[in-house]
């Protein structure tokens, strides 16, 4: 399970560490950082999918190209370092993982283990990085001695084969800790700002690690009935309509069409409304089976309230039954105080829920975390939302005892 985020010098955070629940809630005004969290882990899952690219490349996310290093070095400060890393827990053990980013090159870094009793590997590279540089040596586990080897990106453990059955178990064991870092990166998703289906029809394309495109996620969708049965079952909890992947008679193409419950009506998703229409994108994003951690920006975009609790309601229950996790950024306070509401119903508990009130300083973006009441109270409140609302009040208080 990721459980903590480290950035330094990225974009508009100088140095925050940022812990990381089931369902993770950044929110605050425009331009206060909330998006570069989802860049930052995005560019760190770059590197450990492709270390082989120059540095620049790490921060083309796909759906929005950052620039270069220059570009995305806190207050453009070339001679500062880029540090981004997670740490992930399993069991009572976690391992680290971080990269240090300098023009040109870096450091890797993974501690792993128990907090008593952690290994520490290194290594320092030049991007590109064919992965040919190693750390590593001899370890104790449960009484076994190991060899464990890291290149920065994937570690490998061998034992010693007459020690038995104990010795296999842990190495097993510490390979799948030491590698749980890049396992979560790879399963680490997004759904941007920007999304949707603005086609009436699609061909398949080749399905790369993490489907994108619209039309990558189509073909996802054309490709998996399970994941197509499983969008369905969501925008029907949540609008009451149903997804379909229908094929072109005597074509190659296929379209996506939706089915009202009530009427029965038949309508292509193009021409659906924008808010279900992404929905479909975000829905298809957040149930993939090899999405563990999925970014969403903004899920309330083109929302009716009442759709936004439904949807808020859907993604706290797949958070809680399957153990994925959701880092939300929102301008909403409804989602906010839906996803509080679950907490009071007991839906969710407390320890589920992380929020933060994101804001810009001269230093850069601070993350303040507001821990949540068993009864969905929120420390501090929610100042940032209802400060403009307040506002508003007060001025029709005004103009009503003006009129009277």
């Amino acid at each position: 399970m990721l459980t903590r985020l480290k950035i330094q010098n990225f974009r508009s955070i100088a140095d925050q560490e940022i812990e990381i629940g089931p369902l993770t809630i950044l929110y605050g005004p425009n331009a206060s950082g909330k998006s570069s969290v989802f860049y930052a882990l995005l560019a760190l899952k770059n590197l450990v999918l492709n270390p082989n690219q120059p540095t620049d490349a790490f921060f083309n996310l796909g759906f929005v190209n950052l620039g270069g290093f220059e570009q995305v070095v806190h207050k453009h400060r070339t001679d500062a370092e880029i540090v981004l890393g997670l740490e992930c827990w399993h069991d009572r053990s976690s391992g680290e993982y971080a990269v240090a980013l300098r023009r040109g090159g870096g450091g890797l870094s993974l501690l792993v283990g128990e907090p008593s009793d952690a290994t520490l590997l290194k290594v320092n590279v030049t991007f590109p990085y064919p992965g040919n540089m190693q750390d590593g040596g001899p370890v104790s586990r449960g009484g076994a001695t190991l060899d464990l080897r890291w290149n920065g990106i994937l570690a490998q453990v061998g034992y010693d084969a007459t020690a038995g059955q104990q010795a296999e178990q842990r190495a097993s064991e510490l390979a799948a800790l030491a590698n749980l870092p890049a396992e979560t990166l790879r399963k680490t998703d997004v759904a941007p700002r920007h999304r949707g289906f603005s086609k009436p029809h699609y061909g398949q394309v080749p399905l790369p690690i993490t489907p994108l495109t619209e039309d990558e996620v189509a073909t996802a969708l054309a490709m998996d009935p399970y994941l197509e049965g499983r969008v369905n079952v969501l925008l029907e909890d949540v609008f009451g309509q149903a997804l379909q992947v229908r094929n072109v008679p005597g074509t190659a193409l296929f379209y996506l069409q939706t089915i009202e419950r009530t009427w029965g009506t038949v309508i292509e998703l193009v021409n659906e409304g924008f808010g279900l229409n992404q929905v479909a994108y975000l829905s298809a994003k957040v149930l993939r089976q090899d999405a563990a951690v999925v970014c969403i920006e903004e899920p309330e975009i083109h929302l009716h309230p009442s759709a936004q609790s439904r949807l808020v309601h859907v993604l706290g229950k797949i958070a809680k039954e399957e153990g994925k996790q959701f880092i939300i950024s929102t301008h909403s306070d409804h989602v906010v105080s839906a996803l509080l509401a679950e907490v009071a119903k007991g839906d969710l508990s407390a320890d589920d829920v992380y929020c933060y009130l994101c804001t810009k300083t001269p230093d850069g973006s601070k993350f303040e975390r507001q821990r949540v009441q068993s009864n969905g109270q929120i420390e501090g409140g929610l100042a940032s939302f209802m400060e403009a609302e307040s506002e508003h009040l007060k001025a029709l208080l005004r103009l009503e005892s003006e009129t009277e």
